[in-house]
Parts: C-alpha cells; structure tokens; sequence
C-alpha cells in the first residue's frame, strides 16, 4: 500500500487534452486521524500519528472529464511508533507526489513514505517499510506493486524502529 507519497516534484504528461482547469482539493483535518498498520510490512504492528500537515490534491483530467492523474502537494510530519516496543522517529515526508491514473505509475522526489504486505509484492517478497530520500517511480499491476526505477537512498523503517 502507498500511504502518503511527498517530497516530490513533477512534470505532468498525460495524453489527451485537459477538459478544464485542475481541480484543487485541501485534505481535511479528518483524514489525519491517527491508525496503525499489523504486522505484514514489519514484522512488528507500526502505529502512526501525523504531528503537522497542510495537504492539498490537484487533479488533471482528460478532454472527456475523466481524471488522469493527481499530484498531492504541501507539508506532512510523520510520528511512527513501533506497537511492541515504543520505539519511534518522527520523519518530514513533505510533498509534491504524483499518480497516474491509466497506467497506475506512481512517481515520487525527495522523501516519500512507502509500506508493502508480502502479497502487495512480487511472489517471494517480504513485506517493506520505508521512506525514500530521491526518486521511485512503481507501477501497480493487478494485487503487485512493481518498483520501476530508484534513485537516491531508502531508510528501513523496520530496521529503524525493530
């Protein structure tokens, strides 16, 4: 699963002509309620609770009104804990990331904060926590997420917080 992808920036291709101006979304306060994900990504359940955010979405669309991609933009600070022991790092996972809707691509620079299930991964894949400092492009197909491209480097959160 691809939680809050930030600290990117993009260039926008989409095929087709735009139908209209983005549309520009805030996220509420609401949808930073604090959850936690079991074990599956970790090996351990990982709490979670935003401790800052000024979130908003822009939405691109096609000449038909269909939208085609979607960039999240602005600030998120990250509090992860792990459940079992307590430990826990705040990370800045700041915006922009981008989504294309036809191709299912996802393309995030600078900081953006992944988890994966084992079933979420090719065959034979543990599951993965991490926030990567660059630029990863993945591509979900079916139930698998595909990592296209990486650059820069990865922090482990499970090791981090194990």
């Amino acid at each position: 699963m691809f939680l809050l992808i930030t600290g990117l920036t993009f260039v926008l291709s989409a095929s087709g002509a735009a139908a209209g101006p983005p549309e520009r979304v805030e996220i509420p306060d609401e949808a930073f309620e604090d959850f936690s994900i079991p074990p599956g990504a970790c090996s351990f359940p990982v709490a979670f609770h935003v401790v800052a955010h000024d979130l908003h979405t822009i939405t691109f669309f096609d000449d038909q009104g269909n939208p085609v991609s979607e960039i999240t933009e602005g600030r998120l600070v990250v509090q992860m804990t792990n459940a079992d022991t307590g430990t826990s790092v705040v990370r800045n996972v700041s915006g922009p990331a981008m989504f294309t809707f036809a191709d299912s691509i996802r393309v995030a620079t600078g900081p953006a904060l992944f988890w994966f299930f084992p079933e979420e991964l090719p065959p034979g894949s543990p599951g993965a926590f991490f926030i990567t400092y660059g630029r990863i492009v993945t591509q979900r197909i079916g139930a698998t997420t595909v990592t296209l491209s990486q650059s820069g480097t990865q922090e482990d959160l499970c090791a981090t917080l194990g």
